[in-house]
Parts: structure tokens; sequence; C-alpha cells
């Protein structure tokens, strides 16, 4: 049977192939991937609330001994070669690692080295765009000033391509495209 994907984040965590009672494998990880998320907004959280609690039917991951987040049942650790305990123990791991490694991804902390990160961006690119801006004014004003280098234009076998100054305008105008 295909398994249903446990995704309360980006990653899919387990997956879940066995029913319970009237639940079918996808109303179970819907159920238990919705009870990860509460887990994860609840502000006070600690990741020692998350524990095991054995039970007749298999074993039961609580939080806070108020939230069932899941229950794995004896069938479930058939399915893997492993008793329930065991399978809800790695379970229990792999829970308390994706909501501490969410939580510390969007932390306030993390937020503000991303924002710190975006800055120096913007202003190491607004620095370079205001030195080019200089260069190119260094360069218009060094052939303002350079002019009578350029006193006959550009000629070819006699032939004035450019006088002074058109071939100033010239050079300008291509400078301010660039």
């Amino acid at each position: 049977t295909k398994g249903a994907p446990v995704v309360p984040f980006t990653d899919t965590l387990f997956l879940i192939y066995s029913k319970i009672a009237s639940y079918t494998p996808n109303d179970r990880a819907s159920n238990i991937t919705k009870r990860i998320l509460r887990v994860y907004d609840d502000p006070f959280f600690k990741p020692d609330s998350i524990y095991l609690i054995q039970t007749e039917a298999g074993t039961e991951i609580i939080y806070k001994s108020e939230l069932v987040i899941m229950a794995v049942s004896k069938i479930d650790g058939m399915l893997y070669n492993k008793d329930d305990k065991q399978l809800a123990k790695e379970y229990l791991v792999i829970i308390r690692k994706s909501i501490v490694d969410e939580r510390q991804a969007n932390s306030l902390t993390n937020w503000m080295v991303r924002l710190g990160k975006v800055a120096l961006i913007i202003l190491g690119l607004s620095l370079l765009v205001y030195l080019i801006n200089k260069l190119f004014s260094l360069i218009n004003k060094s052939i303002t000033s350079n002019r009578d280098r350029y006193r006959n234009g550009i000629t070819i076998n006699k032939i004035r391509l450019f006088s002074p100054e058109h071939l100033e305008l010239f050079i300008m105008r291509v400078s301010g495209l660039l």
C-alpha cells in the first residue's frame, strides 16, 4: 500500500501506512501534521514536553500531557519490522528535531541576520552604482578638458568623419549610455 506523508513544514517526516479504526492513512497523516503544527505554534514549546506513553493499543506521542500528537500501533511497528515503542521513539526524535529546526530557522535572530545581509547587498550595489557614475563623470570631464586634443576631429584620407564638437558629443552620449 502507498504511505501517506506527514509534512508539517517542507520535508516529509515519515509515512503512515496503516489505518486505525475509521481513520485512513491519509486522515491520520493529516491529523498528525495539524497536531505537529499546533505544537510548533505554542510559544512556550520545550522539546522535553514531547514524550511517550505506552497503551494497550500501542505507544502514544504526547505533548504536555494534553495533546496526543499521534498513536503508533502495533501494526505500524510490524510494517517496519519493529515493535511499536521502538518506532514511536524514532518518530518522537524526528518530530522533536523538525519542530526545533523549524523554530530556529524562523527565529527573530535568523530573520535579523537575513535582513542584515539584504541591507549589505543593497548598500554594496548602491556603492557600485555611485562609483560607476563617478567614473563616467570623470571620463566626461576629461573629454571636455582635453577638447583641444581632438581639435581636428576624426579624419580619414582628408575626409572629416567627425568635427571636434560632434566627436565630443558622440563620446559623451556613448559614455552616458553605459
